[in-house]
């Protein structure tokens, strides 16, 4: 049998065919994106062009200045990103915004997480209003309402986080934290300093709250006036004025409760 090579025509034919095909496929997808899942394809920003600009979704945006879409399941790419509603995919810009809950990535110089954030946010600047269940990422780490969710936080200043946040300072933070300063955290508290904190505080210098009790483990440990029982493990324990029994243990331990009282090693103070 021999075999014949295709003439130049045959392969123009045979190429614009493959083109054709490829055509119909992508005309296919744009129909069912937007019979079924009402979804637009946008290149420009909103005040320009649009296709299928009257529906409330899309896949695909990028803009040069400024865009603004009510729903993504895709991506989005711009200077600055807005989605007033929900979010499955990834933004990509300066400023990224999403009001509902975010599902995916968002990478910018500063994000905004409205409702949910289940994903990663990676920025300078990053904002979670909501509960969050995935990482956050970057120099300053902001939240609101951060009770719950599992999340992994690192960041220079992080506030208001949640489960593990790890960082130069920490505030108002709660689960498991880590960094040179902490103040007003709750749970596990790992650093130089740890002012005002709840739980379990292990550190250099450690300092309570006046209205929490809480365990002290370090070199300096210092109690306020106090409501709660606390302990304190450490070369000095000092404790002052409260209204609660503490248990010091320590190289010396002071105690200035209803009686004066120093001691080595065990101290019961009331």
């Amino acid at each position: 049998m021999k075999l014949t090579t295709p003439s130049f025509n045959q392969k123009i034919f045979i190429q614009f065919m493959n083109r054709f095909r490829l055509t119909l496929y992508s005309i296919n997808l744009f129909i069912f994106c937007f019979l079924v899942c009402h979804c637009a394809f946008a290149l420009t920003p909103k005040t320009t062009l649009e296709i299928f600009p009257n529906t409330n979704s899309e896949f695909f945006r990028f803009n040069l200045i400024y865009g603004e879409v009510q729903n993504l399941y895709g991506l989005n790419i711009g200077t600055v990103n807005e989605i007033k509603g929900r979010m499955i995919g990834a933004q990509v810009g300066i400023f990224n915004k999403s009001t509902g809950q975010t599902t995916g990535l968002q990478l910018a110089v500063i994000n905004v997480s409205g409702e949910k954030l289940l994903g990663i946010q990676v920025g300078l600047v990053n904002y979670i209003e909501g509960a969050s269940v995935g990482l956050q990422a970057g120099i300053v780490n902001l939240g609101k309402d951060r009770s719950s969710g599992v999340e992994l936080t690192i960041g220079l200043v992080n506030y208001k986080t949640g489960s593990l946040t790890i960082g130069i300072s920490n505030f108002l933070s709660k689960g498991i934290n880590v960094a040179l300063y902490n103040q007003n955290v709750v749970g596990f508290n790992f650093g130089i300093l740890n002012l005002y904190s709840e739980g379990i505080s292990l550190g250099i210098f450690n300092i309570g709250n006046q209205e929490i009790g809480d365990t002290q483990i370090g070199l300096i440990n210092l109690s306020n006036v106090s409501k709660k029982s606390t302990v304190q493990f450490g070369i000095l324990n000092l404790s002052n004025t409260f209204e609660k029994s503490k248990i010091q243990y320590g190289l010396l331990n002071v105690c200035l409760g209803k009686k004066f009282s120093t001691t080595i090693g065990l101290n019961y103070c009331e």
